[in-house]
């Protein structure tokens, strides 16, 4: 009986795979990988002194993805040529121009959110890679909050806050990416870590295209009247209060940019 019984089992399976119902799927059950990938090696080290480099390598525990390099991968000071990144099987390759690295600066090579696990899109936060062309680190700060001027509350999204040299002119803003930049993170709240002793120019952007330049009336703007300074933890938080100017259309558009930028400090006061 038990024989009969097993052959009408067989036969069942043979019909399913013959009528194409043993489809191969997935075994359900089991828990969702939920661990960002791990780095296992940088190739040079990290946090080396007196060295310049024209390629870094990031070695992972697992298979791995580079999401929006362009944008979420970013080194400080920022270079006028951008770093090339690169994915592959377990590892992130990074092109730098170093031909463009300056003598005793310290730079910063910010990852964001750009690296993720290849099949559950777990993302490694917010890896920094720091390296020196100088025998030291700079290790100073600067702390603030952005506001909406209008609302008086914390504005956030695309806003950026960058520095610029103390001798540039106001209107580098409209001109030319910072030296520094940082994006505003919850709250409001900004920080910069690892900046030279040096003045700087600051603005804000609400940024609509995220190309780290202030392109006129259909971005938010804000900045201080003075040059700050790095300093250690205990200095005073800037606050930036962000506003919109009012668009001015009896001049073309590239004229009105460079009209408001140069007296933005005037009308910011007013």
């Amino acid at each position: 009986m038990n024989g009969i019984r097993f052959q009408q089992f067989l036969l069942v399976i043979i019909i399913c795979i013959s009528a194409g119902c043993a489809n191969v799927s997935s075994l359900p059950g089991g828990k969702k990988d939920k661990t960002p990938p791990r780095l296992l090696k940088t190739t040079p080290k990290d946090s080396l002194t007196n060295t310049t480099m024209k390629k870094l390598v990031l070695e992972f525990d697992e298979y791995i993805t580079v999401n929006d390099a362009s944008r979420e991968v970013q080194i400080s000071p920022i270079l006028p040529i951008p770093l090339t990144v690169i994915g592959i099987n377990k590892h992130v390759n990074i092109s730098i121009p170093d031909t463009l690295l300056q003598p005793n600066t310290t730079y910063r090579i910010s990852f964001n959110n750009a690296i993720k696990d290849l099949h559950e899109g777990n993302t490694l936060p917010n890896y920094t890679y720091t390296f020196s062309t100088g025998a030291y680190f700079d290790s100073l700060s600067l702390n603030g909050k952005v506001i909406d001027a209008f609302t008086g509350l914390p504005d956030t999204g695309s806003v950026f806050i960058e520095l610029y040299a103390a001798s540039e002119s106001d209107s580098a803003v409209v001109r030319h990416k910072p030296l520094y930049v940082t994006k505003v993170q919850g709250g409001g709240l900004f920080s910069f870590k690892g900046l030279p002793s040096r003045t700087f120019k600051i603005f804000a952007i609400k940024d609509a295209n995220e190309n780290l330049i202030y392109d006129g009336v259909k971005e938010k703007i804000a900045f201080s009247d003075k040059n700050v300074m790095p300093g250690d933890s205990t200095q005073p938080k800037i606050l930036l209060r962000l506003f919109q100017e009012a668009a001015d259309t009896s001049i073309h558009m590239s004229d009105t940019i460079t009209k408001n930028t140069d007296g933005l400090f005037a009308s910011r006061k007013t």
